[in-house]
């Protein structure tokens, strides 16, 4: 009945950029917090602007990682879950981690 054109050419290139970024991520990498946590992640999902502002404003003393990780994590959760879109620190973390990917590879 109808024809209908479609044209892939666009969709193949983007398609190749997107193999190639993935390949770029393959591997195990180490990310700090502030690289996953950015200011537009947090701006976008928390009360806060920043990483550093978060800690400043929890009722922790969180002045190196030393001090993050005495943290109970049940405390810390509920901090998370009163300040930000997210429940617990992990879904926090997971959020972060699934925004850069989708960063990097588009």
């Amino acid at each position: 009945m109808f024809d209908i054109k479609v044209n892939f050419d666009g969709l193949n290139r983007r398609l190749e950029r997107l193999a190639n970024n993935a390949r770029k991520l393959e591997g195990t990498r180490q990310l700090s917090l502030s690289e996953l946590l950015t200011p537009a992640f947090m701006q976008a999902n928390t009360q806060f602007f920043s990483l550093d502002e978060m800690f400043q404003g929890s009722p922790f003393e969180v002045n190196s990682a030393q001090d993050f990780k005495t943290i109970p994590n049940d405390q810390w959760d509920n901090y998370i879950g009163a300040t930000t879109k997210f429940s617990t620190w992990n879904e926090m973390l997971y959020g972060a981690v699934t925004e850069k990917l989708r960063r990097d590879l588009l």
